[in-house]
């Protein structure tokens, strides 16, 4: 699970638009907080490396440029806007890069536009993936603290498969308000 979890928090960093929270709270739901914590940091750790990927294919001189980068996921992804990237460039071009980030990770914009943004800005790369853990991983725990705890309480009562599916339909419904409300 934990190669899912990498994997899952790669691509959401780079060009999915899923969240790892769902695999994330499922292992959480299923194995307990321990393992959610562990399927976390797998997504973090994987969102670091595709946050790396966005901050070079952004950076002039390494990549097309950020200009290039944020008009392919204005055009190619679902819940991105022009006003959403220039609130992330407005954010991440001051000197609160990381409390930027950290609202960020709750607020439903993707990471990949503040990796594209970190790498538009120069903000040295290494500083930023070692920033990017910590900042995914403080809301994939919240998720692990959530699912693990909504099935410690509804489990005995409803079971394991049911709670399961509770969440499943969680997420659907979740993504159909999150698509319906967002722009483009």
């Amino acid at each position: 699970m934990k190669a899912a979890a990498f994997i899952w928090g790669l691509a959401e960093a780079t060009l999915f638009f899923v969240v790892p929270d769902v695999l994330v709270s499922a292992v959480a739901a299923r194995g307990g907080p321990r393992p959610g914590l562990v399927a976390g940091l797998a997504a973090a750790l994987g969102a670091a490396l595709g946050g790396l990927i966005m901050w070079l294919l952004a950076h002039p001189g390494v990549g097309p440029g950020a200009g290039p980068v944020f008009s392919f996921l204005d055009d190619a992804l679902p819940a991105i806007s022009g006003t959403m990237i220039e609130g992330v460039r407005t954010a991440m071009a001051g000197d609160g890069w990381f409390a930027a980030m950290l609202a960020g990770a709750f607020s439903g914009t993707p990471y990949k536009l503040y990796a594209t943004a970190a790498g538009e800005t120069g903000l040295a790369p290494l500083l930023f993936v070692a920033v990017s853990v910590p900042a995914r991983l403080l809301r994939f725990a919240l998720v692990v603290a959530l699912a693990a705890g909504f099935a410690r309480i509804a489990g005995p009562r409803i079971g394991e498969r049911s709670v399961l599916v509770v969440l499943a339909l969680f997420w659907i419904g979740f993504y159909a308000l999150f698509w319906s409300l967002m722009p483009n």
